[in-house]
């Protein structure tokens, strides 16, 4: 429960595994005209040949796709200090606790957006 809603029907992008994003990717795309964007998210140790095999099997399906392998963002420098750390996947829970913190949101609902009203 997050203030009072049921959101136990959400998950984080981490806890869905690749096929689930495709396929996820896959079904929006029939019904969208023009282009979609969707991060396919990878696990460091994910097998390329895995990757290679979903990839052909989804790509007749698919507009375009980006994927992120975790952990191989980030910049060192020539004597090697992390200058900026890997990107890596939160849960839903901790990354909607961080946005309030950082927005000082106490509800659900913004009132910033230009439409008025922005839902979390």
């Amino acid at each position: 429960m997050l203030n009072g809603k049921d959101v136990s029907h959400f998950v984080g992008s981490h806890e869905i595994n690749v096929e689930g994003h495709m396929e996820v990717q896959a079904i929006v795309q029939k019904h969208v005209d023009n282009a979609v964007s969707k991060t396919i998210n990878l696990a460091n140790d994910y097998p390329m040949g895995n990757m290679e095999k979903l990839w052909l099997d989804y790509l007749p399906r698919l507009k375009g796709t980006t994927f992120y392998r975790e952990g191989t963002r980030g910049f060192v420098d020539k004597d090697g200090k992390v200058l900026e750390p890997p990107l890596k996947s939160i849960p839903l829970k901790e990354a909607m606790y961080r946005f309030k913190e950082l927005h000082s949101v106490s509800t659900e609902v913004i009132n910033d957006c230009a439409s008025g009203l922005c839902e979390i």
